[in-house]
């Protein structure tokens, strides 16, 4: 839908995959709003719609014990690896503890749930993208190969998407 009827070479061959590689970003952007959500202390369930393509996070109303298990585990984790002398790691979670407190009682969180859909994405397409150049596979080298295309194609369709958000009408009435 969003190529907006653009024909490219090699279009037959390679939209089997792109599809798949389609449905496995909805997987991910579901996901993505899914864990936000549980970190705020939303329980919720990705669904995804198999007729109409895309997907759906339910949420029900927020429970403050589990955000304060988030909070537990985020501290301990901390502690945990403080105490190891992982401090640079520990820093980390400790800023992310420090921003989450921030957001988490005002309109940022319901900001930050919203774009952990597509922030997931990019996430796990860099995530893909390092897998591929650094080479670490136990399966050789057609999982390389298969991590950055997939890394890529995630990039690629989020920043597709955006310019389209940003430059079209066309592209904002589709994604409405």
């Amino acid at each position: 839908a969003f190529t907006l009827d653009f024909k490219f070479p090699l279009q037959r061959i390679i939209s089997n995959p792109a599809i798949g590689f389609d449905y496995m970003g909805v997987f991910f952007h579901e996901l993505g709003h899914t864990l936000a959500f549980w970190l705020f202390g939303y329980p919720s369930i990705p669904t995804f719609d198999a007729e109409y393509g895309g997907g759906f996070t339910y949420t029900v109303d927020r429970i403050l014990w589990l955000q304060g298990i988030v909070y537990l585990l985020l501290a301990s984790c901390t502690a945990w690896l403080f105490k190891n002398d992982y401090r640079e790691y520990a820093a980390i979670v400790f800023g992310f503890i420090i921003f989450h407190v921030s957001i988490a009682f005002n309109q940022g969180h319901d900001i930050f749930t919203l774009y952990m859909g597509h922030g997931f994405e990019i996430l796990i397409g860099c995530f893909c993208i390092l897998r591929g150049i650094i080479g670490h596979s136990e399966y050789g080298g057609a999982e390389r190969w298969i991590n950055m295309i997939f890394g890529c194609f995630m990039i690629l369709r989020n920043v597709a998407m955006a310019t389209l958000l940003i430059f079209s009408d066309i592209g904002r009435e589709i994604y409405d």
